[in-house]
């Protein structure tokens, strides 16, 4: 498991992922300039990476989040099923892609920018507070598969948001299995039509 750990000073997150995953250094510090309390949730994308066995349909692509203070004042776990977006994927992304791979651009649906807002309200005033805390952030797809699936399932998933300007890499190569079981998900991915 590889985790970043960051204070409400900054970006505010723990990027949780399983198996062999790796990420720059350069995304690492890319991501300290973000701060979650003022990035416009409308201009947070994702992209997922995913193999061609996948079949990926509207909500099908999701992102959990869970906000807690050190305290143990609260602890909020919200499940993001991301919307397909139909901007085209940027050179970067494109770039990681292999041959035998799809790129999926997502966005939050209006009601989850409005639950960001709300979440970023109750980070502005934990840190007005002096109060410390932590954004976990992980990645999943419930997907399922076009054909029998012969060995593991690995996504990759990168993030822009309002002050950065390009995507960065989040999850490079991660197993799909394990990353259902970290979101508490079936970690089955399912035949398509059953």
């Amino acid at each position: 498991m590889w985790v970043i750990r960051k204070s409400f000073l900054s970006v505010l997150a723990i990027f949780c992922v399983a198996g062999c995953t790796t990420v720059p250094l350069s995304s690492m510090v890319k991501l300290s300039s973000v701060d979650m309390g003022s990035t416009a949730p409308e201009a947070i994308r994702v992209a997922y990476i995913t193999p061609h066995v996948l079949r990926v349909k509207q909500g099908d692509l999701f992102m959990n989040l869970r906000l807690k203070s050190n305290d143990g004042a609260y602890d909020i776990q919200k499940k993001l099923d991301l919307l397909l977006d139909e901007t085209p994927p940027p050179p970067n992304v494109f770039a990681s892609k292999g041959p035998e791979e799809d790129v999926h651009i997502l966005k939050l649906r209006p009601e989850d920018v409005v639950l960001f807002r709300n979440l970023q309200k109750g980070v502005n005033e934990a840190k007005a507070a002096g109060r410390k805390g932590s954004l976990e952030i992980n990645f999943g797809s419930k997907a399922c598969a076009e054909k029998p699936i012969i060995g593991p399932v690995m996504i990759s998933a990168f993030i822009k948001t309002s002050e950065l300007s390009d995507y960065i890499l989040l999850v490079n190569k991660a197993n799909v299995t394990e990353l259902a079981k970290q979101a508490g998900e079936d970690p089955v991915v399912k035949p398509c039509g059953k």
